[in-house]
């Protein structure tokens, strides 16, 4: 059986939801991400991305009508916050696809999409330090986000006790 695969990288659509769901649970429950609840994400939809990888498997070389299966499995959502100022929020690969780029694929979507809205500064809080270092983030000391401290921070559960890193990006 021969077998191609490709990604996709698209916006996110309500159907997305419980398979971004799975995939952030998975990195939440291992307490590398904040969860989020299948509420939050639908009111959150429109600012999702997502990457699946389509495979079609073929019973020969020439076969037209091949099986398609589609698997969501990267996403990311961009949180803006002011006029100058936005977040990539719950960027999660699938294990099994680290390596591929496709985390800097949708951290970039992210960026061109603040550009086109024409905000100067995008951050992220994470543990992945040299992921986003690699692609042109610098750490920062959080408090020099009041906008995230006070809007987000203040009412998380980790607060006072958080290990994230924040990292911004001049776009």
């Amino acid at each position: 059986m021969k077998s191609s695969s490709e990604f996709i990288l698209k916006r996110a659509s309500v159907d997305d939801v419980d398979a971004i769901f799975a995939l952030l649970d998975f990195f939440a429950l291992r307490k590398l991400l904040l969860p989020k609840t299948k509420d939050q994400l639908y009111r959150q939809i429109r600012d999702f991305r997502v990457i699946y990888k389509i495979s079609k498997d073929d019973d020969n070389e020439n076969a037209e009508n091949g099986v398609v299966q589609r698997s969501l499995i990267a996403c990311a959502h961009l949180d803006i916050f002011t006029n100058q100022l936005a977040e990539v929020k719950s960027l999660a690969v699938h294990e099994a696809f680290h390596g591929h780029g496709l985390g800097r694929m949708l951290v970039e979507d992210c960026e061109n999409e603040a550009r086109s809205m024409q905000i100067k500064t995008i951050f992220a809080l994470t543990y992945q330090i040299k992921f986003f270092e690699k692609i042109g983030y610098h750490l920062v000391d959080i408090q020099s986000l009041p906008e995230k401290v006070f809007k987000e921070c203040v009412v998380c559960p980790f607060y006072g006790a958080c290990n994230e890193n924040a990292l911004i990006k001049r776009l």
